[in-house]
């Protein structure tokens, strides 16, 4: 089991090389455990039997902890830096609500008991309409993809968009992504929600990505916020090629979101993937951001509370002001 977790954990580390070896990297923290657990009771078991111990277990075992560590280890110790002062604030809730969602109500009044301005929604098929419905009392404008193809991703707030649109690759290939550009007192908001697909296949997800990344660029990164399952955790080839394209910055800092109903076994209660996640233009500071309760849904949901860079409203003040002057005015 030790050498299993060592083979799984140093394809890992080359996943920046082969993106099929990064499939591996997803479950990094599994390797972690059985790479340690394993020599563990396999040492009690042999003393138990008054048998050798044998020193490459241990050896490969905390080959395998390196090897966690090298990767984990930068996302976790660093840690995102927490906005004060002044500034326009704003209140978003991000979950992937799940097809198979077994509490829509309960669901509803933890996202409606937040006072949320805007709620990002996955996988809000036909069946979570009635969550929607809900939601749509309080944040009445609803954004999500167009055409024919059923699109997972909706984005609800308080007030119109002023422009919106979607990404959707084609109805036999659909990318669920949709955006909105609002109207705020210190200027312009946009906030992107997207569900990226499964690793795997690897050149399927690679082109989605590849698609998000040029669409996002198109954009004004400045003023983005970008939410959603991006079904990668933070130590994968894939995550990290995301950080290293966009003008964003990842607030998610190893929040384990995956899976809040069991899973292999395991307490409903534990989580061990971080697979949703927020990037933040320069012009958004994180004042806190905090995993919801489980619910209804197969992910946790997020909760983060946000504030425009003061420096920005400044400016954008001072280029109101004088844009609506006397001498701008003639």
């Amino acid at each position: 089991m030790t050498l299993i977790s060592l083979a799984c954990a140093l394809a890992s580390l080359m996943g920046g090389l082969d993106p099929h070896l990064d499939l591996f990297s997803h479950f990094l923290p599994v390797w972690g455990v059985t790479g340690l657990v394993a020599p563990t009771m396999g040492a009690l078991v042999a003393r138990s039997k008054q048998g050798p111990v044998f020193p490459a277990i241990w050896i490969a075992g905390a080959a395998v902890a390196a090897s966690v560590w090298m990767l984990a280890a930068p996302d976790l110790l660093n840690r995102s830096d927490r906005a004060d002062g002044g500034g326009q604030r704003l209140r978003l809730v991000q979950l992937n609500s799940w097809k198979h969602n077994a509490d829509l109500d309960g669901t509803a009044d933890w996202i409606m008991r937040q006072s949320p301005d805007v709620v990002v929604l996955q996988e809000a098929f036909s069946q979570n309409l009635p969550l929607v419905r809900r939601l749509r009392q309080e944040l009445p404008y609803r954004v999500s993809c167009a055409g024919r193809a059923p699109c997972s991703t909706t984005i609800l707030t308080r007030t119109p968009p002023r422009s919106h649109g979607d990404l959707k690759m084609g109805a036999a290939d659909p990318l669920a992504a949709a955006w909105g550009r609002y109207a705020s007192p210190a200027g312009d908001l946009w906030v992107m929600g997207v569900q990226l697909p499964w690793p795997y296949p690897v050149d399927a997800r690679r082109a989605r990505q590849e698609a998000l990344i040029a669409k996002i660029k198109s954009l004004p990164e400045d003023e983005l916020i970008l939410v959603g399952d991006f079904n990668a955790t933070p130590w994968s080839a894939l995550l990290r090629s995301i950080d290293r394209d966009l003008d964003l910055v990842r607030v998610t800092r190893g929040v384990p979101t995956w899976p809040a109903r069991g899973f292999l076994g395991l307490p409903k209660s534990t989580a061990f993937l971080p697979l949703d996640q927020i990037y933040l233009g320069k012009r958004w500071r994180l004042i806190r951001l905090v995993r919801g309760p489980r619910l209804g849904s197969d992910h946790y949901p997020l909760l983060i509370d946000l504030q425009r860079s003061a420096d920005h409203e400044r400016k954008f003040g001072a280029q109101k002001s004088s844009a609506n002057s006397p001498q701008a005015r003639r």
